[in-house]
């Protein structure tokens, strides 16, 4: 769609991305497989399972965040060293190949490996998709690709639990998972390399070609092509500074402590831990709605607004959505943890004051709040938490010099913070019961909306050197 010669096309930069985003819905069936796989290792011998208990099963959601730490800190080197278009190339047949070994397990030790490796997948994938889009993506159109990996996501939770729904058998199921990264591979083999990597490696001409290939044959690519070269130049110059001084910089341990924090109580608040263990969730939160169909509709609701991000974010105030999400989750895991306990309650005292009967209407009438209360916190998790605080506030809050040693710090906090709470989930639910875990989330997301209300500031439409100097100051 070109009208001039200083009009860019969006096809090619809409292809570009969206092939590396389709790496979001490879993330998305790495999630849905344990909650779909949990319940189904629980199982006795005979029904198809291993009569794995819910502590066995913790490690197999908790271990993919190991291997997410070790592949948020190997993947800016795999970038730089090989770009992002050949590290894809490689990530596609890697992840097939770690779903068909996870499809044959001998031992539930496998799994814990295959697990490791598909969490430094998604260390890698992160890393990959974050910087193609920033440097791809023509400045006019990069708000617009922000939405896409976590859409992208909760399309392969949506795959991921329409498949565990309509397929009882593990193994194929497993190897069903493997499509997306298939798609992913064959997409990629068609992008150019970036033009700033090709750069930064003096292979100018091919940069020029990536770059006209991307806005377009008719576009005028010139200035930007000047602007990448003086970019890439200062680039070079401030590198022979930054690794001197950057880690003891108060530049980096401000926003990061700021930041860090946020996303410690962002984690620990159970809103992606519900993608983990979602069919156990449900199951336990006492919904008279089948847990298979239940995730398929929760993932849908995730998706839609997951989609609906980029426009929401393109006209409201970020500090207010986020408060907004904040309280709307506080609210859902309140509505959780209270469902569970009136059931609870009332089967105890049933021999006495209610009938089974009278508790099974209740369920029957009320069993759609759970799965509102885990739709709605799924959709504040997409639009506040992973858009705002992940995507784009810790992004905003770095100065140039240590922004990637900053988020690359934050990709580690953010795996440990949700290796633990995967880890010790089993066992907050043995110590505090459902619906005390459920209340100790909404306490926790109170904290945060406290906590985002005194130091988060509003960056809408302001410039990355102002919203640098709002998180400098003390």
């Amino acid at each position: 769609m070109t009208t001039s010669h200083t009009t860019w096309s969006v096809l090619p930069q809409l292809f570009a991305t969206l092939s590396v985003c389709l790496s979001g819905m490879c993330t998305g069936t790495f999630f849905s497989f344990s909650s779909v796989a949990i319940p189904i290792l629980q199982k006795p011998m005979e029904q198809g399972g291993w009569e794995i208990t819910l502590e066995q099963g913790s490690w197999i959601a908790s271990i993919f965040y190991i291997g997410t730490i070790f592949g948020s800190l190997a993947s800016g080197s795999l970038v730089d060293k090989y770009g992002s278009k050949w590290v894809s190339l490689v990530m596609g047949p890697v992840v097939v190949l770690n779903w068909i070994i996870t499809a044959f397990p001998g031992h539930i030790a496998t799994i814990y490996c295959t697990r490791i490796v598909a969490g430094a997948c998604y260390g890698v994938f992160l890393a990959v998709a974050k910087v193609y889009i920033a440097e791809v993506a023509h400045p006019d159109f990069r708000g617009t690709t922000s939405a896409f990996y976590p859409t992208f996501l909760s399309a392969g939770l949506l795959y991921g639990f329409v498949l565990g729904n309509f397929i009882p058998h593990l193994r194929l199921f497993t190897l069903l998972l493997a499509v997306p990264a298939i798609i992913y591979f064959v997409m990629c083999l068609f992008i150019p390399n970036s033009p700033y990597w090709l750069v930064a490696r003096g292979r100018l001409d091919e940069a020029q070609k990536s770059l006209q290939w991307l806005r377009g044959s008719t576009c005028d690519i010139q200035e930007e092509f000047k602007e990448i070269l003086t970019k890439s130049e200062r680039s070079n110059d401030d590198a022979k500074e930054s690794w001197k001084s950057s880690l003891t910089s108060s530049d980096l341990w401000r926003p990061l402590i700021r930041i860090g924090v946020l996303m410690l109580l962002v984690e620990w608040s159970g809103s992606n831990l519900i993608s983990q263990y979602m069919v156990i969730v449900i199951q336990e939160s006492g919904s008279s709605i089948e847990p298979n169909l239940a995730t398929i509709g929760v993932a849908l609701a995730r998706m839609i607004f997951g989609s609906m991000s980029t426009v929401i974010l393109r006209y409201c105030p970020r500090r207010p959505l986020l408060l907004f999400c904040t309280f709307l989750s506080m609210v859902s895991f309140l509505s959780l943890g209270t469902f569970k306990h009136i059931l609870t309650t009332s089967r105890e005292i049933s021999e006495n004051q209610t009938t089974v009967e009278e508790i099974a209407t209740i369920q029957h009438t009320f069993g759609w709040i759970p799965m509102v209360s885990i739709g709605l916190i799924q959709a504040c998790e997409t639009v506040g938490f992973i858009a705002i605080v992940h995507l784009t506030l810790q992004a905003e809050s770095f100065p140039t010099r240590v922004r990637a040693i900053g988020c690359g710090l934050l990709g580690v906090v953010t795996a440990l913070a949700r290796f633990s709470i995967a880890k010790i989930f089993p066992l907050l639910l043995s110590l505090l019961g459902f619906e005390g875990v459920f209340w100790l989330f909404a306490i926790i997301l109170l904290l945060i909306f406290i906590y985002c209300w005194i130091i988060v500031p509003e960056n809408k439409g302001q410039s990355l050197t102002k919203t640098e100097d709002k998180m400098m100051v003390t």
